[in-house]
């Protein structure tokens, strides 16, 4: 028998599947594990240098820049490549150069 003429032959027995779905469902629900807060390897490679002492200008002239020029002479990691995000913080004393990898990509 086909089973779209069963379907409309008998309403009830359709009204009952379709109940005892919902049924299912709505027991099954709560039970159904979702994490919202996944474990992520957050693809992140982080440069911190330490010059005591310096103001940020002179962090930015003496530690920051040859970084920056060391990194663009590598070519390894082009400053305008889609694949990675760069930031840069200077702070007294402190200068920080953070290299983020986008998701399924390759580090060369």
């Amino acid at each position: 028998m086909d089973p779209i003429k069963l379907f409309i032959r008998r309403p009830i027995f359709t009204a009952m599947l379709l109940l005892a779905l919902v049924v299912f469902g709505l027991f099954s629900w709560p039970k159904m594990g979702v994490d919202m807060m996944p474990d992520m390897d957050i693809p992140v490679v982080t440069v911190v240098t330490v010059l005591p002492g310096a103001d940020p200008e002179t962090i930015e002239k003496d530690v920051t820049e040859p970084l920056e020029e060391v990194r663009r002479r590598a070519a390894l990691l082009p400053e305008n490549s889609r694949r990675w995000s760069f930031e840069t913080a200077i702070k007294r004393d402190i200068s920080e150069k953070a290299l983020q990898r986008q998701w399924k990509t390759s580090i060369p």
